[in-house]
């Protein structure tokens, strides 16, 4: 398995399956592979998953106490906030882009009277530019609703 004798002697010591043990110091002990290899596997996993059996009730109660830090630590950071629950975040995403999305919506119907007038395409497109300008400032502005929060909110301008 490419490992050192001192780690083998660990290992016996820790409870690895053994064969047959040596009878003389000097001599090698003999294993069977198939069994070392799932005793050092089970090991692995109780040592990932923090093995309740194995732990003793000093160690239950430091992991219970440093759970309890860590809960308490997320609760005060919410409450200062600098912390914000998933589901807020994603619900008022939600609500900035249906925002945005009505904005946006409405150039059409902005842009439409004043299209009439263009006779040049150089025309249609300063008026369909400045509609799209004046759309981003109002999203960008401090003044654009992205969360339904209730703040007032300027209707989009009919003049282009």
């Amino acid at each position: 398995m490419g490992v050192r004798t001192s780690t083998i002697r660990e290992w016996e010591a820790a409870g690895c399956p053994v064969e047959r043990k040596a009878e003389k110091a000097g001599q090698a002990s003999l294993y069977r592979a198939a069994d070392v290899i799932a005793w050092d596997r089970e090991r692995a996993v109780r040592a990932a998953t923090g093995d309740m059996a194995a732990s003793d009730l000093n160690d239950l109660r430091k992991r219970k106490l440093a759970a309890e830090v860590i809960l308490a630590e997320l609760i005060l950071a919410e409450k200062q906030g600098q912390l914000v629950r998933l589901d807020i975040f994603v619900e008022q995403v939600a609500h900035a882009c249906s925002a945005l999305k009505s904005r946006l919506l409405v150039l059409p119907a902005v842009v439409a009277p004043s299209l009439t007038l263009a006779t040049t395409t150089q025309e249609f497109f300063d008026i369909v530019y400045q509609a799209v300008i004046e759309a981003l400032e109002d999203i960008s502005s401090g003044s654009f609703n992205f969360f339904g929060t209730g703040a007032a909110t300027e209707e989009p301008s009919d003049a282009v």
